[in-house]
């Protein structure tokens, strides 16, 4: 089976499907580090010297790439992956799409920690980080919420990987 795993920044998709992928003994992909190795620059990179434009088509491109090309896998996308295109739709087309719907608060600590990788959140506060987080949750909740699985992840004491190993050997 294929699955992909959506969410915000900072919802633990790449490690959750690292982790994922080694319980199940399935390949693992990360989106972001598929692109940046396809054209040698950084997310933070690529948004500065390309725009999000070019970066969304990139992210098209190998998000298709890797949906077609293997028949097993655990795939954690971009925050931003399945709002674009049609990229919803293809990664249902070829496999389980897993929403990790993580507490906004969960996300704003983790984001905080590591602003210098975010590009849409360099030069924000601590207040513009977490108004930003929680209007881009409302606005992509509509293309989150089209997942097989949704996931609520309210607390860090949750055992996010074992739950979903659980769950995907139910579905």
């Amino acid at each position: 089976m294929k699955y992909f795993l959506t969410g915000f920044m900072g919802a633990g998709k790449s490690y959750v499907g690292s982790r994922l992928s080694k319980l199940l003994d399935l390949p693992f992909y990360d989106l972001d580090d598929e692109i940046e190795s396809q054209v040698d620059l950084s997310i933070p990179e690529i948004f500065s010297t390309q725009g999000e434009a070019s970066f969304r088509h990139l992210e098209k491109s190998v998000l298709t790439k890797i949906a077609v090309k293997e028949s097993t896998f655990i795939c954690s996308t971009g925050g931003g992956a399945p709002c674009f295109f049609d990229n919803s739709n293809l990664m249902r087309q070829h496999g389980t799409v897993v929403y990790l719907r993580t507490n906004p608060s969960i996300i704003v600590n983790r984001v905080l920690k590591e602003i210098e990788k975010r590009p849409l959140l360099m030069h924000k506060t601590k207040d513009e980080v977490e108004q930003f987080v929680q209007e881009k949750i409302t606005s992509r909740a509509v293309f989150y919420e089209q997942a097989d699985i949704i996931y609520d992840h309210i607390s860090e004491e949750q055992d996010v990987v074992n739950d979903l190993y659980f769950a995907l050997k139910r579905f």
